[in-house]
């Protein structure tokens, strides 16, 4: 929670200084906003390590296959990485291109699930 709090407070102020820097210098804005989201990320990578700490321990314990966490890991990851890239797009103006980003997400994001769809498939099958 403190983390959210956090994180939120440097995002807003990221934004109030990406619109006032937008008015005079609107490629200065965009380079704010990503280095903002930078920031924002770096902060949370001790929650990111807790999480990754925590999937490891419920890994060991039910005794799941590394085919059935890791690809989950993948598509969280890849959505979490396909999300922030496509805003970026969209807050520089290039809705286009935040959509080609999405597809390719999307994309990379199916074929990062294959080998649990087709271990499901293959365990449904017989």
């Amino acid at each position: 929670m403190e983390l959210l709090i956090k994180a939120s407070g440097a995002a807003l102020i990221g934004c109030v200084c990406m619109v006032l820097v937008k008015k005079h210098a609107p490629e200065h804005a965009l380079l704010l906003g990503i280095c903002s989201a930078m920031v924002i990320l770096a902060a949370a990578m001790p929650a990111v390590k807790s999480v990754m700490e925590l999937w490891s321990g419920l890994y060991e314990s039910a005794a799941l296959s590394g085919a059935i966490i890791g690809p989950v890991a993948k598509c969280v990851g890849l959505g979490i990485v396909t999300r922030l890239s496509a805003d970026l797009c969209r807050d520089s103006g290039s809705a286009a291109i935040a959509t080609a980003v999405e597809t390719v997400g999307c994309v990379c994001a199916l074929l990062a699930a294959g080998p649990l769809m087709k271990m499901l498939l293959d365990t449904v099958g017989g």
